[in-house]
């Protein structure tokens, strides 16, 4: 399952090009992560690589359902297929 163009381009703009990762557990030395991303970077191994992760788990086509992580978050966040 996959979020919609439309779903993602709403989270990255919300995120302003930063990662959201709210996940404590990830030892950020703050919360949100706010790591710079690129928008040309999604599901890269590279610098400023991100990807969309499903809140819920359920992929809803909502952008309150969709988070934008930075590689290294979304990496060590439990997640479903993208």
């Amino acid at each position: 399952m996959s979020f919609s163009e439309s779903v993602v381009s709403q989270a990255w703009n919300r995120s302003h090009g930063k990662c959201g990762c709210p996940h404590l557990a990830h030892d950020h030395s703050r919360n949100p992560c706010t790591r710079p991303i690129n928008w040309e970077a999604r599901g890269r191994e590279e610098n400023g690589s991100w990807q969309a992760r499903s809140v819920s788990g359920k992929y809803l086509d909502t952008p309150s359902d969709c988070e934008i992580l930075c590689w290294a978050c979304y990496s060590a966040t439990p997640h479903q297929a993208p």
